[in-house]
């Protein structure tokens, strides 16, 4: 389908200086009388350059409340129950399908990503467009390169979170004049093509010119060094993470995979907050535990490491009838072991003294509402993080993790059959951080293979299912959707989970487009769940 980019990006991508200072999620449909024309906004090399470093802004509110609440709920590894942001609708079972319509209260949790990306897709062409005319950045164009390097990283990832997330989108590159050009909607493996195009073009810029950004990412500084790494870093990531299906995770090029992770980062990539009422911050403080009254961590992400009966007889139960339980868990990083299991079924639940590991710990009951459904309720709050909100929104916050570079290379060489390779990179988390004895000598297994088995602690699995579960506890709330597209490609999604949404309503208006939509039971590219593991209701389904 064609479309002419006058209402749908024109009206709202061209004065892009204002959305550095004004993040209004409607405001591509939005008039602003007080909007710069482009000329002034334009006017000068530091504008340029202002607007440029602006684009981070606009694809960290990706991070932001309201982008990817949702995703961490549909894809099991949070709990919550709560409305906002979709979130109750996302994790309810059985699953239904995305409400993709302009009067739906949570229609910006289809929205915000579209809008948010091509604002920073806009910033980082128009740098470039001023480069191509001439304009000269820093003295007698010392930091073309630097700014050239900088928009090229915000294309590509920018464009890889737009085929992560959407079934469709625009490619919207500084060689499109939106006076005239017609574009096409691109299927998300054309789109991610062209991410990991421009992502290619960022790294090989940043190879072959030397520079400091100070303060670009907000917080940190970064060579010329860093940002190829960086760049490397999103390529191995997205490689791995468009896939939808197993087939397509399994056909990945992940000999690809496996030489642009060791490129990639070997410190962690952790911008900085900026405050609670500014843009650069995370969505964290909400899947914190927030004070003991928001998210917690599912049982389906860390029921594998289970040595008790607990998880299976969990999973066993009638889905509305499952409720909050404690566990056997050895996990260091769940459990600081110096309470016993059996002390713990002793106190019961109306111990509210947290048993703290390194990332998580247990908690009181469960604060959701039990009429939304009990199987939402938890024992375990994930804290790893929570020092964020209590500092201020101001903390570093994991956007790329070195963890996920070793797991993405790690699953590379479980592709290739190589499982001692693959053992030496997962027992730096495994073993060292998790206390679980080394998994070297422990059988490959396959994709298929869930995080842990139902019958026994993740410790007795498959390198695969080692791989899966250790991974979701290093990478989780880190960069924005990174559990979920993982739990897509490996197939472990809940049935009935949208595997992906659709172009937003609001933009399917502007472009008189037909409204679609995706998930439910039975429904279009909807997961089909894991035979593996009980993900769905046990006998017959009874209307509700």
């Amino acid at each position: 389908m064609k479309f002419k980019l006058n209402r749908v990006l024109t009206a709202s991508l061209v004065f892009t200086v204002f959305f550095t200072s004004c993040q209004d999620d409607d405001f591509l449909n939005t008039e602003n009388i007080n909007q710069p024309d482009q000329a002034r906004a334009l006017g000068s090399a530091a504008d340029v350059e202002a607007l440029v470093k602006g684009s981070a802004v606009s694809y960290f509110a990706a991070h932001d409340y309201g982008g990817y609440e949702h995703l961490l709920v549909s894809s099991d590894v949070m709990s919550c129950s709560w409305g906002n942001a979709m979130m109750k609708l996302s994790s309810s079972e059985p699953r239904v399908e995305l409400p993709n319509t302009t009067s739906y209260t949570y229609a910006y949790a289809i929205e915000n990503n579209w809008y948010r990306m091509y604002r920073a897709i806009s910033s980082a062409n128009d740098g470039l467009n001023a480069l191509a005319g001439g304009m000269q950045v820093g003295d007698g164009g010392a930091d073309n390169k630097r700014m050239e390097t900088f928009a090229k990283l915000i294309q590509g990832i920018a464009h890889g979170l737009l085929a992560c997330f959407y079934d469709q989108a625009f490619v919207y590159d500084e060689t499109v004049d939106l006076a005239t050009d017609v574009l096409e909607l691109k299927p998300y493996s054309e789109v991610m093509d062209a991410a990991i195009s421009q992502l290619e073009a960022a790294a090989a810029l940043a190879d072959a010119n030397s520079f400091t950004m100070d303060g670009w990412w907000n917080g940190i500084t970064q060579t010329n060094e860093d940002v190829s790494k960086l760049a490397h870093s999103f390529i191995a990531r997205y490689l791995a993470q468009v896939a939808r299906t197993p087939a397509e995770r399994a056909a990945v090029n992940w000999s690809s995979v496996k030489s642009h992770a060791e490129k990639g980062i070997t410190e962690t990539f952790a911008p900085h907050g900026d405050g609670y009422n500014n843009w650069v911050h995370s969505g964290q403080e909400f899947h914190n535990d927030r004070g003991g009254s928001w998210a917690r961590m599912d049982y389906k992400f860390i029921g594998g490491a289970d040595a008790s009966d607990g998880y299976k007889n969990w999973l066993a139960t009638d889905v509305q009838l499952r409720t909050e339980f404690v566990m056997d868990i050895s996990d260091k990083r769940v459990g600081a072991g110096n309470v016993t299991f059996e002390a713990k079924q002793e106190t019961g639940y109306e111990d509210d003294a947290d048993e703290e590991g390194l990332y998580a710990g247990t908690r009181g009951g469960s604060p959701f509402r039990a009429n939304r459904g009990t199987y939402h309720f938890s024992r375990y709050s994930f804290h790893r993080y929570a020092g964020f909100a209590s500092g201020g929104y101001t903390d570093p916050m994991p956007t790329m993790t070195v963890a996920e570079i070793d797991m993405l290379a790690a699953e590379a060489e479980l592709h290739a059959g190589n499982g001692d390779a693959a053992a030496a990179l997962i027992d730096k988390y495994h073993a060292d951080l998790g206390g679980y004895p080394s998994s070297v000598g422990t059988a490959v297994g396959s994709m298929s293979d869930v995080m842990g088995p139902i019958d026994g602690p993740v410790s007795d699995g498959t390198l695969w299912a080692m791989l899966k579960y250790n991974k979701m506890m290093e990478i989780a709330l880190s960069g924005p959707g990174v559990e979920f597209y993982d739990i897509r490609g490996w197939g472990d999604l809940t049935a009935g989970t949208a595997i992906h949404h659709p172009v937003p309503a609001k933009e399917l208006g502007v472009l008189q487009a037909e409204l679609y939509s995706f998930g439910g039971v039975g429904g279009t590219d909807a997961a089909p769940g894991n035979p593996k593991t009980p993900r769905e209701y046990y006998g017959p389904r009874v209307p509700r």
